[in-house]
């Protein structure tokens, strides 16, 4: 059994401190001998009434319930219970009926330690996924309270002596440091609360599909869309909305694999009638295509998404996006228009296995038979290791994203890129191409299946440039080559950018690369 003279030591160096600073040295020691220290602190708490042995036997006993208590929860997240529990009050103003009277979950309640209002489905959510983070804040403004307070109780309750320097100012420090601890985890329960408050009201708007056989007319709920469908909102005046609909339209089939349907909330005040009818014809032809959908109740989408940038310097004409997760949660954000190889790779992979034998698209056309053309022609250079002909097929100019970020890192040759054999035997599928309207570029896209990767695959992008030299007939050169990882459950943690100089690697921060967009608990994305 281990005995109390295990702790002499540690417990020497800390009798002048308070019992709530022991108890944060003490908590880590305990982890291995729980039953142990529990029966030490019985025995010793019986056998001796000395002071300062009662006050470690208390310290310890402390310790170990803390213990106890958070590790019987689990790490603060929002799962598939809490989700399961309040999705059926979502989209609506759920009345529960409690003894005689009505519930309303929907009605707002006061939250006093943050000093607003939150809805009731909000604070019950709050409670049952985030109990350990209750608790924390509760141990740690009672533990900053206590040693605050534990030099006067100390000489009243005990009739010991005053406590020493040394004694107050560790009772000052650990007061200031539980103090923060505390401050910290309320600042963290507040920005909690306000995302589940507003996953909750996106929750309640609603869409709907143009252009559907099956009930196209017909509003559906974001909530309702759980485990089915992964949303990504855009908003903004025209320009900016057909600025990311062209980009979205490079990735449509992507966008059907990756199980992803795009919102388009159209901010007023637009007098550029040329530019309306522009967003106006691709809005038709990708609500046809049938990954556009329309908002059944644009001033609410309107009204969200000015609260939403409220604060931040931007208008919501500006241009704006957020993206939603199979579970509905808020899992990427931001200005302007979403990098979307990017968003694929990283937050929204294929939600089942990629064909390596899927074919490619129809050429609709004779610019878009060469484009494909000059896409097979690259990877026959990759697929056999050819730096050489690799660079041919490359227009001579330096592409500005590749130059910037050769800045911050390194560009490596083609002779370098493909000395190893990562290329060769490379399988290539589901191949597509999209001209730009200008007729001057166009983009195509491809999933690539490394040998030997053992079903692992790429996402890769080729910007193509119509060139005319003098005496030369046109052609179609690329300007720039980019993959990143599009695996089923697989989130990309690097991507390449290529020119005609070599490539560039970019790899995820992992401060902010924390895990899965879906949370523990989640389950996909």
């Amino acid at each position: 059994m281990m005995n109390l003279e295990d702790f002499t030591e540690v417990s020497c160096i800390m009798r002048p401190f308070p019992v709530a600073l022991q108890t944060a040295v003490h908590v880590p020691l305990l982890c291995r001998f729980k039953k142990a220290a529990y029966l030490c602190v019985l025995e010793n708490t019986l056998l001796s009434l000395d002071i300062n042995t009662l006050s470690m036997s208390l310290s310890l006993a402390v310790s170990i319930s803390v213990m106890g208590v958070l590790s019987s929860f689990k790490p603060a997240s929002i799962g598939v219970s809490s989700n399961n529990l309040i999705s059926s009050h979502l989209g609506r103003s759920s009345m529960i009926a409690m003894s005689d009277m009505q519930y309303d979950l929907a009605a707002p309640t006061y939250d006093w330690l943050e000093g607003r209002e939150f809805r009731r489905s909000t604070m019950l959510q709050y409670g049952v996924s985030q109990r350990s983070q209750q608790l924390r804040i509760i141990f740690f403004t009672s533990s900053s309270l206590i040693s605050l307070l534990l030099p006067y109780l100390s000489t009243e309750l005990f009739a010991s002596a005053p406590f020493t320097a040394l004694g107050l100012a560790g009772c000052a420090v650990s007061a200031l440091a539980f103090g923060a601890a505390g401050w910290s985890e309320k600042k963290t329960r507040g920005k909690v609360l306000v995302r589940m408050e507003r996953e909750l009201r996106l929750g309640e708007l609603s869409i709907w599909q143009p252009y559907s056989a099956i009930g196209g007319d017909s509003k559906r709920a974001l909530s309702d869309l759980r485990g089915k469908r992964r949303v990504v909102a855009l908003c903004g005046e025209p320009s900016k909305l057909l600025a990311a609909l062209q980009s979205a339209a490079v990735y449509r089939r992507r966008l059907a694999q990756s199980g992803i349907v795009l919102v388009g909330v159209l901010a007023d005040g637009c007098t550029d009638d040329f530019v309306a009818s522009a967003y106006s014809s691709a809005a038709r032809a990708a609500e046809g295509e049938g990954w556009l959908w329309q908002p059944t109740d644009l001033v609410a989408w309107r009204v969200y998404f000015t609260e939403l940038l409220s604060g931040s310097g931007c208008m919501i004409a500006d241009g704006a996006w957020l993206a939603l997760s199979l579970q509905g949660r808020s899992c990427a954000s931001g200005v302007g228009s979403p990098t979307w190889d990017e968003l694929l790779g990283t937050k929204f992979p294929p939600l089942g296995p990629l064909s390596r034998s899927e074919p490619a698209a129809k050429a609709r056309g004779n610019a878009e038979m060469r484009i494909l053309a000059a896409q097979r022609k690259l990877y026959a250079a990759l697929s056999s290791a050819n730096a050489e002909g690799v660079v041919a097929l490359c227009l001579s100019k330096d592409d500005a994203e590749v130059t910037q970020l050769q800045q911050a890192g390194r560009l490596d040759g083609w002779e370098t890129v493909l000395k190893g054999s990562a290329t060769i035997d490379l399988t290539v599928s589901s191949q597509d191409v999209t001209v730009d309207p200008n007729q001057r570029k166009a983009f195509t896209t491809a999933l690539e299946f490394p040998k030997d990767s053992k079903g692992n695959s790429l996402l890769s992008t080729q910007l193509w440039v119509l060139s005319e030299g003098e005496g030369m007939p046109p052609e179609w050169l690329l300007a720039q080559h980019r993959t990143i990882p599009y695996t089923e459950d697989i989130e990309a943690a690097a991507c390449l950018r290529c020119d005609h100089r070599g490539c560039t690697a970019l790899q995820r921060d992992p401060r902010v690369a924390s895990g899965p967009a879906g949370m523990p608990g989640d389950g996909k994305a």
